[in-house]
């Protein structure tokens, strides 16, 4: 649970895993949250972590709203 403070960078790299030992239980390519930042990034947002070591993390996503234009 959490991540550790020199890892927080690396979370946005494409093909990055945290944990990348043979002891790991999820599979997956390391690509979900290069996306996620990328698609984030071309609507103007932004996602970033929060995380303490041991007990938890947080992902944040900003995302900027314009009002509808009534017609």
């Amino acid at each position: 649970i959490g991540i550790k403070p020199e890892d927080l960078d690396l979370l946005f790299q494409p093909f990055r895993q945290i944990d990348s030992g043979l002891s790991r239980t999820h599979d997956g390519t390391g690509l979900g949250l290069a996306i996620c930042r990328r698609l984030l990034e071309l609507m103007g947002g932004q996602i970033f972590a929060v995380s303490e070591w041991s007990k938890g993390s947080e992902f944040i996503v900003l995302l900027p709203l314009q009002g509808a234009i009534k017609s």
